[in-house]
């Protein structure tokens, strides 16, 4: 017959006290301020550089030409 042992060799969270309880929250918040940094601020920065990098500045500047291209023939005596 296999006795079971009433101490296990594995550290149990809820017996964790002292430096080892401040190691595992130390890991818990590791874990969740990389999550958030995977799941928020990659997105963000992904977003910036494209802004940063002025990706879109052709196609800004071809807005801005067509809006300046645009304009009324009047002269500045007729457009009263």
């Amino acid at each position: 017959m296999v006795q079971s042992c009433p101490t296990s060799s594995v550290p149990d969270a809820s017996r964790a006290t002292g430096p080892e309880r401040a190691v595992i929250l130390l890991l818990l918040l590791l874990s969740v301020l990389l999550a958030l940094h995977h799941w928020l601020l990659e997105p963000l920065i992904n977003w910036g550089t494209a802004l940063l990098d002025l990706r879109a500045l052709p196609w800004l500047s071809l807005a801005v030409l067509s809006w300046l291209l645009a304009g009324s023939n009047k002269g500045p005596e007729q457009r009263r």
